[in-house]
């Protein structure tokens, strides 16, 4: 469900539970319901909205950046310089922004 207002998810809510409804998957909505809609804070774009993300909506951009950490640190890295690290590459990614 991709909506920018509530009222728009909960529109389209209510047209996958009737779909679901005429088609008989009401495995799916239940799924749904389950899965995805009780953490819709986490992931829907009308709930997300007061979140700075740079206008990233995909989780592309972190696995960039942990891919850079991981590349920075290595494998074998103390737990000190682990966390100077990620503060120092953080720092780097914000002045880009």
């Amino acid at each position: 469900i991709c909506s920018s207002t509530e009222t728009g998810y909960d529109s389209s809510y209510g047209a996958l539970n009737q779909y679901c409804e005429d088609n008989k998957k009401q495995a799916l909505f239940s799924y749904f319901e389950k899965n995805w809609d009780s953490c819709r804070d986490m992931w829907a774009n009308f709930a997300r909205s007061k979140f700075f993300t740079a206008g990233n909506t995909t989780t592309n951009r972190i696995e960039s950046n942990w891919n850079q950490v991981k590349i920075l640190l290595g494998h074998k890295t103390r737990v000190d310089k682990t966390i100077a690290g990620l503060v120092q590459h953080q720092i780097m990614i914000t002045h880009q922004i």
